[in-house]
């Protein structure tokens, strides 16, 4: 009867062990769908935002004469490159404490630790809009973007340090050999000119890792 009554009591053991780790996973899959339903209506929301801002933006350059460049295309040629979605940009710039101004498509900031900081806010918040996988809209060797022309640059007084260029993401990141986690037809920013001493002041900047592609 002892026997008996030990199997039984691991029996129990047994079957609450498995039902508890079903429930965990449960969960799991519950939270991973949960956040999977908020990134992609997030995307959702950032596009129409996306489409309206570019819109404003490039009938102002117009209007100015401004800065809305002959349209081309890119490819990612080496190591990882990062994109900048317009939401979460303006999100970062909108919120930060370190000071700059701001006329048109133009930062200008005091000195160069300010830029980077601002700069690194901007990646930040792309890491908590794009968290699955490598954190952040990356892009893989060999991905196509398709270039939209509009510009933003950031300054130190009066030096260009950076450029950005609005561009969409047309290459699916699952086609490439090594791509990264960006969402397919995402559009953003990506870095086309830098005027960083070397090495890099901060690990976070970009390096200029596209190339003009021909036309799309």
């Amino acid at each position: 009867m002892e026997k008996k009554s030990l199997e039984e009591i691991w029996n129990q053991m047994e079957q609450k062990r498995l039902f508890e780790k079903q429930n965990a996973e449960k969960k799991e899959t519950e939270l991973h769908d949960q956040r999977e339903i908020a990134r992609k209506e997030y995307l959702k929301v950032m596009r129409m935002y996306e489409a309206i801002s570019t819109t404003n933006t490039s009938s102002a350059a117009a209007g100015a004469g401004g800065s809305h460049k002959k349209s081309k295309s890119f490819v990612t040629v080496t190591n990882t490159v990062w994109l900048y979605p317009i939401a979460d940009t303006e999100y970062a710039l909108a919120g930060t404490t370190y000071s700059y101004t701001r006329n048109g498509n133009t930062l200008t900031f005091a000195n160069q630790n300010s830029l980077i900081a601002v700069y690194t806010e901007i990646f930040n918040r792309t890491a908590v809009t794009q968290p699955i996988g490598n954190v952040g809209y990356s892009l893989g060797v060999g991905t196509k973007l398709k270039d939209i022309g509009d510009e933003l640059y950031f300054k130190i007084n009066n030096t260009l340090m950076v450029t950005w260029r609005l561009v969409e993401q047309i290459t699916n990141q699952r086609d490439l050999p090594a791509g990264g986690d960006s969402p397919n037809g995402t559009i953003g920013y990506v870095t086309v000119f830098e005027n960083w001493s070397d090495p890099l002041p901060s690990d976070v900047l970009d390096l200029v890792l596209v190339i003009d592609g021909p036309l799309i």
